[in-house]
């Protein structure tokens, strides 16, 4: 039962992410959200689910975006190996700032990654802009991690299953 509630939230986060697009703001800020999602998940799930995960939300956002195909496959995969490396390295405690910390980093890659990819002579009068939206993305990011972690936390605590339970048996 968590699993199918971890699935639901992801692609939660995945149509959320393409139907905002560039309107969430003040400013046109693009939130990758799909991406807080699995470094957040990264600390709760095992490694084969988490690749599954960035599979899928890869192929949805490179099929809705306009962009090169497979940099967001490749990136998010990329993302749960160096995430599932970094919390498992040395048993690290898998605490609030450590994964928010590792979200907020990685958002800032990914944003220079999409700005490098499409980097051409006429965004050189656009770095200020890219500055400014990255804080503010950054900062959103943030909130939205600590959301997913709060959400994911109090769901691996929970005892949720399909099974019955035979309370009226007497034992």
């Amino acid at each position: 039962m968590k699993n199918v509630i971890f699935w639901l939230f992801l692609i939660f986060s995945i149509i959320l992410q393409i139907s905002l697009g560039q309107q969430f703001g003040f400013l046109t800020v693009a939130l990758p959200l799909c991406l807080v999602t699995l470094v957040v998940f990264s600390a709760f799930l095992p490694t084969e689910q988490l690749l599954y995960m960035a599979l899928v939300s890869g192929v949805m956002l490179d099929s809705a975006s306009g962009r090169y195909f497979g940099l967001n496959i490749s990136f998010l995969l990329f993302v749960v190996l160096f995430c599932k490396l970094v919390l498992r390295l040395g048993e690290r405690t898998q605490t609030m700032a450590v994964v928010i910390s590792m979200a907020a980093l990685l958002v800032v890659l990914y944003n220079f990654l999409q700005f490098v990819s499409v980097f051409s002579i006429d965004h050189l009068s656009e770095i200020r802009t890219f500055g400014s939206q990255l804080l503010l993305q950054v900062g959103y990011s943030i909130a939205w991690a600590a959301l997913v972690y709060l959400i994911s936390a109090s769901l691996t605590r929970s005892n949720l299953s399909f099974k019955k339970s035979r309370s009226w048996v007497l034992k």
